[in-house]
């Protein structure tokens, strides 16, 4: 059943929208076919996960319930109630809401109200009666950590980040395998383990075998004695669901307080002095945000730059990153970490990448998240070599980009904005499409020269453009 708050929102704001239940909702825009498994993944998996992925891509919008528990350190634990919805007017990207509460060891349960309109995160702390329409205010919230983890985002398979939702899975490097059928509640399921090799995490999927889409996940990452583990169930799921936008609005309840950071206004462009660069007026009027079409957060960090001379690489410290500065060239940030097994795949490819883009104003720029010690990052980026820069320890940066799976990319223009953007690594098919997107790029842009077919992106709030991911 949904949760209260959500029941009576939902229905009123059905109303007001003029939508009756069992109303069809708009159909999902068009998506590319599932993957062909990789020879190491087990044929009945596969098809498992391939008969997931077009459950997936069929939704249009979508309610459950979910659980989520936590064992990594301390416990805790979260349940949510959960909408929504594939914005077909805007590249079917999806609007989340959830309403829930968080459990974390030694501090009291909190409910809160969270909808994610993409660039712009409102929440609502019912405990505290504040209201706050702030994404890092929202992240950086003690206590409700557990509620962050609270839906699935393969399920999302419209968003700009993540295209094939359980494809990726069929070339995982250690394998995919199939068990014996369990059920979860009542409902029978298929389930299929993701194996990552060597120390490194499996993820365990049960899939409903009437419907195929999702009902539980189990990530196990426990290492060496300690003990480390998530798990989500999903119940009282339905597919397509009547929602319409309005939905995922939240208003201010009466007696809260409100927090709401000032209007953004547009970034200044650089200087022409910045690397001699003038910067087209659209550009000037470009708004910040981690989507295509809008500007890259800027940002400062030190850097370890390498010897290109030579087949061997020559760590060169003491030098600095800023985006800004950057405006001849394409600046591919890639967030990796040489830890993960899905970035040690992508290197060889982001090689190739590198050795078919050499000549041109196009740099790798490596952004390490979680190194506990940069020689490891080091090494990681000397064979192979792709990356003009390492930024050893980017979890800022990672931060104000939403760069929540690793590896993720973002291509930035010569103007400062965002023209491609991924964070779902999908085997010879992520990289060869970023690739393919910056050579479209730079078969129109050159460095320093101004456009006016940029169409500016809307400020987060302004209810008269786009605020979606």
């Amino acid at each position: 059943m949904m949760h209260p708050l959500a029941r009576s929102a939902s229905i009123a704001l059905l109303l007001t929208a003029g939508l009756c239940p069992g109303q069809d909702a708009a159909q999902p825009a068009a998506t590319p076919a599932p993957s062909t498994p990789a020879p190491r993944a087990d044929p009945a998996a596969a098809k498992v996960l391939q008969d997931a992925e077009a459950a997936a891509r069929a939704l249009t919008s979508i309610s459950y319930s979910i659980t989520f528990k936590g064992d990594v350190m301390a416990s805790q634990k979260a349940s949510a109630e959960v909408i929504m919805l594939r914005d077909t007017e805007h590249d079917g990207r999806w609007l989340k809401r959830w309403i829930g509460t968080a459990e974390v060891v030694t501090m009291p349960p909190t409910t809160v109200q969270i909808s994610d309109q993409g660039d712009t995160i409102t929440y609502i702390n019912m405990d505290k009666k504040e209201y706050h329409k702030d994404m890092a205010k929202y992240v950086n919230q003690r206590g409700i950590e557990p509620l962050v983890y609270c839906w699935i985002p393969e399920i999302a398979e419209g968003d700009k980040l993540n295209k094939t939702p359980f494809a990726t899975y069929l070339t995982v490097p250690g394998g995919l395998t199939g068990r014996p059928a369990e059920s979860v509640g009542d409902l029978p399921c298929d389930v299929v383990v993701a194996n990552y090799g060597p120390n490194q995490p499996t993820r365990t999927w049960w899939f409903s075998k009437e419907d195929h889409l999702p009902r539980k996940l189990e990530w196990d990452f426990s290492a060496g004695g300690v003990p480390g583990k998530f798990v989500w169930e999903i119940s009282n799921l339905k597919s397509n669901p009547p929602l319409v936008p309005a939905m995922f609005e939240l208003p201010v309840p009466e007696g809260f307080k409100k927090f709401e950071p000032p209007p953004q206004t547009p970034v200044t462009a650089p200087p022409a002095d910045a690397g001699g660069l003038q910067t087209s007026a659209a550009a000037k009027h470009r708004f910040p945000g981690t989507t295509v079409g809008t500007l890259a957060p800027d940002f400062t960090l030190p850097m370890i730059g390498f010897d290109a001379t030579g087949p061997g690489v020559l760590p060169i410290k003491g030098k600095s990153f800023t985006l800004s500065a950057e405006r001849a060239s394409v600046i591919v940030l890639d967030f990796f970490g040489s830890w993960n097994a899905q970035s040690k795949a992508a290197a060889p490819e982001l090689e190739k990448m590198a050795a078919a883009l050499q000549g041109r104003p196009v740099k790798i720029i490596s952004l390490a998240i979680r190194e506990r010690d940069e020689n490891k990052a080091i090494e990681f980026l000397s064979q192979p070599r792709y990356a003009a820069g390492l930024l050893p320890a980017a979890d800022d940066v990672a931060k104000a980009y939403r760069a929540r799976v690793i590896p993720s990319y973002f291509v930035v223009g010569f103007e400062g904005e965002i023209i491609y953007t991924t964070g779902n690594y999908a085997r010879d098919a992520t990289v060869k499409e970023m690739q393919t997107a910056i050579e479209t790029y730079l078969g129109s842009h050159q460095p320093g020269q101004t456009t006016t077919t940029t169409t500016p992106a809307t400020p987060a709030g302004d209810d008269s453009g786009d605020s979606s991911k």
